[in-house]
């Protein structure tokens, strides 16, 4: 099996591995560790083949193989479409659309925390046969009944505000087999975002956009930074897909804050992504 990767470098093709011991774990969008003269390089593996212009005793093999969050076959598709229309590397173009941490060597960390939720023997259990032990049945109890977020799982900080001292009475009902722990990630993206209310400045644009979608015309929309420019564009995108129409959204070489990613992507789920 010849593994095809882009690897970002002034290389207009993509060029051939072999898959070595990841042999049946590799698929296209996935990115991978390969050797690259002197050093190594993040690439993205674009398709699987069965022969190469390079002899097979030639080739060298994939270092590494990272299995979370593969690019998807369409977002590939338009990234190769993108490096041959501008004539651009494909590597380089692939590149372009990996955050900074998947453009890495190491695995990204996403961070990760522990939340505690009761085994089904802890669910039915009744906190009072717990005899001599307050603090169990305390706790106990409150898991029972506290209905916190998050699929039922009571984290730290949760536990901290609801009850003190909490921990080794936790750890001696997860060795009664009351509790267990699951590890969550704390990245998370709030959805639940009430819907944003449009100013006239903003409604008057959309307007004057949305009027022009049947026709070949450009708009310059002004506004200082936080003035409502994001809404205004992703409103009309909402139009031009319920129309059957398509929109391409293309963002600035600048730094976005957390904060501007999550909400940009909140607007986004909530206006656009119920329509695809």
């Amino acid at each position: 099996m010849i593994i095809k990767v882009a690897v970002p470098s002034p290389i207009f093709e993509a060029l051939d591995y072999l898959a070595g011991p990841y042999e049946g774990q590799v698929k296209a969008g996935m990115r991978v560790v390969v050797p690259f003269r002197r050093g190594q390089k993040v690439g993205v593996v674009i398709e699987l083949s069965d022969n190469s212009k390079v002899p097979a005793n030639k080739l060298k093999s994939i270092s590494e193989v990272f299995t979370d969050n593969p690019l998807s076959d369409d977002v590939l598709t338009i990234l190769k479409w993108a490096a041959k229309y501008y004539h651009y590397p494909i590597g380089m173009a692939i590149e372009t659309a990996l955050p900074a941490g998947f453009r890495r060597i190491k695995p990204m960390a996403i961070p990760k925390q522990i939340h505690w939720q009761l085994t089904a023997e802890g669910q039915n259990i009744n906190a009072s046969s717990i005899k001599r032990a307050a603090k169990q049945q305390a706790l106990l109890t409150l898991l029972q009944t506290h209905s916190p977020k998050n699929d039922n799982l009571m984290d730290e900080e949760t536990l901290k505000q609801l009850i003190q001292g909490w921990r080794p009475t936790m750890k001696r009902l997860e060795e009664l087999g009351y509790v267990t722990q699951k590890t969550a990630s704390t990245l998370k993206i709030d959805t639940s975002a009430a819907m944003v209310h449009l100013n006239e400045e903003q409604e008057q644009a959309i307007h004057s956009i949305n009027s022009a979608l049947t026709s070949h015309q450009a708009f310059l929309l002004h506004g200082i930074t936080g003035s409502g420019k994001t809404e205004v564009y992703l409103a009309n995108v909402a139009h031009a897909l319920q129309a059957s129409k398509q929109a391409l959204i293309l963002v600035t070489e600048i730094g976005l804050t957390p904060q501007t990613v999550q909400r940009f992507t909140r607007r986004f789920v909530e206006q656009v992504g119920t329509l695809s």
